[in-house]
């Protein structure tokens, strides 16, 4: 009789434990849902305070699934400091292999790479043992873009986009950086066509700057090709769209609008 009501209790506790656990975890992927709406309408100083509390109100508590969503995020938010402190735990350097999965490697290495330790960034792509997930994939890309090493970043880059598991918000972001590489490359027919994928796009997803950067990169090919009042037309769009954002994107937007002026100047006088 002792010992079935001692298991009863053994159980009670254990569920009553669950549950809390469950209600936790749903708090936290709540406060990450939100972290990434900031992200996303461009309140990137809003986003960052939110992680760093939450890093250091749940430290040591936040489930190990979630912990690469979390770094993911402080680095989009530019913050790569502090999401490669929320995965480091993972990478040990005293010999004891937390087996990393590959997304904790697309995460840390993304971090390591925004950083500037692109070869250390490589080191932890390449020790991974998928090599196909679409997140691995993403930030090999993105590291190579880093390098300035747009070719080998190109195919990459369309392979992610074709992945069928990615989020349309993702596959954008993926796009706007296949625009950038496109533009750096000079290809400007594959240019031309991808904008109007990502101007689509970044409108059904509301997502402001991204399509701000698609008409800031779009004045660039445009100034290449002196066309002064495109040029005027895409920077002016672009401002409105980040007019309400705290972002230092605002600055890249003037910087071509001075650029611009200064080779509009040159060009009339000579």
């Amino acid at each position: 009789m002792l010992w079935s009501y001692l298991r009863r209790q053994s159980l009670r506790i254990r569920n009553m434990v669950m549950n809390k656990n469950q209600v936790s975890n749903a708090k936290q992927f709540e406060k990450l849902a939100e972290i990434e709406k900031y992200i996303q309408s461009g309140q990137l100083a809003v986003a960052i305070n939110t992680i760093s509390t939450l890093n250091r109100v749940s430290k040591g508590k936040i489930p190990r699934e979630l912990l690469y969503r979390l770094s993911n995020l402080a680095r989009r938010a530019g913050a790569p400091l502090l999401a490669s402190r929320i995965l480091a735990p993972l990478f040990r350097t005293d010999g004891v292999d937390m087996f990393p999965t590959a997304s904790e490697r697309a995460a840390y290495g993304a971090c390591l790479s925004t950083l500037g330790a692109n070869q250390e960034a490589e080191r932890v792509f390449s020790q991974s043992e998928d090599k196909k997930h679409p997140d691995l994939i993403l930030q090999q890309s993105f590291n190579f873009i880093r390098l300035w090493d747009y070719k080998n970043a190109i195919p990459l880059l369309r392979s992610y986009i074709e992945q069928p598991q990615i989020s349309e918000y993702q596959r954008l972001i993926a796009k706007v950086n296949l625009l950038a590489a496109y533009l750096a490359e000079e290809k400007f027919t594959s240019f031309s066509l991808e904008f109007k994928s990502c101007q689509k796009l970044a409108q059904e997803q509301k997502a402001h700057l991204l399509l701000a950067n698609c008409l800031e990169m779009r004045a660039q090919k445009h100034l290449s090709q002196k066309k002064w009042e495109s040029i005027e037309s895409d920077l002016k769009l672009a401002k409105q769209l980040t007019k309400d954002l705290d972002s230092v994107y605002t600055y890249y937007i003037k910087k071509w609008e001075l650029f611009a002026w200064q080779d509009q100047n040159q060009a009339l006088s000579s």
